[in-house]
């Protein structure tokens, strides 16, 4: 995979001289001198868009799957804050499905979405609404990941393991105030 990826961005990047070298000097008698940089934008948005594509897509598999607890010495990111050996989010989150996976996106200075590991916990009562969560992170080995070109090798996952989930009873105004000052 990782050969096929240097391949592809070499392939971009001979891609984007060409156009480059095209867009500085155009024909003699061209009136598109307007248009120098526009070969350059395009070229440099599809490939923008082919590694999002491939970097980005989906990768999950329900078959059995390693964990590895990560420890509590990692730092907080700006949005969490340790609690009792376990991490809480700041400001405001909600528990959302994506696709076929459940995440939880918190907003807090913006909005930072993470899967959700399998949990005993029925996500569904808390779908959609704006809660409060303690969790620690895992890291999940995922051995047949949806890919580009296959065949694709294995891959680490990390992901949130819920211990805790309470329902927060605010307005919807209330919420965005509450993500906004992030406490």
């Amino acid at each position: 995979m990782a050969r096929q990826l240097a391949s592809l961005a070499l392939y971009a990047f001979k891609r984007f001289k060409v156009a480059k070298q095209r867009a500085e000097s155009p024909p003699a008698g061209s009136r598109l001198t307007g248009a120098r940089f526009g070969p350059v934008a395009l070229n440099g948005l599809l490939c923008g868009a082919l590694s999002a594509l491939i970097v980005h897509q989906p990768i999950w598999s329900a078959r059995a799957q390693s964990s590895q607890v990560t420890t509590g010495t990692n730092a907080p990111a700006e949005w969490e804050r340790l609690a009792e050996g376990a991490f809480e989010n700041k400001g405001v989150a909600r528990i959302e499905r994506l696709g076929d996976r459940w995440v939880l996106s918190v907003v807090c200075r913006g909005t930072h979405t993470t899967y959700l590991d399998e949990t005993s916990i029925d996500l569904t009562q808390y779908a959609d609404r704006y809660v409060s969560a303690r969790y620690h992170y895992v890291e999940r080995t995922v051995p047949d990941p949806k890919c580009f070109r296959a065949p694709c090798g294995p891959i680490r996952e990390r992901r949130l393991s819920l211990e805790r989930v309470t329902v927060l009873p605010i307005t919807v105004q209330a919420a965005r105030e509450k993500g906004r000052r992030c406490d």
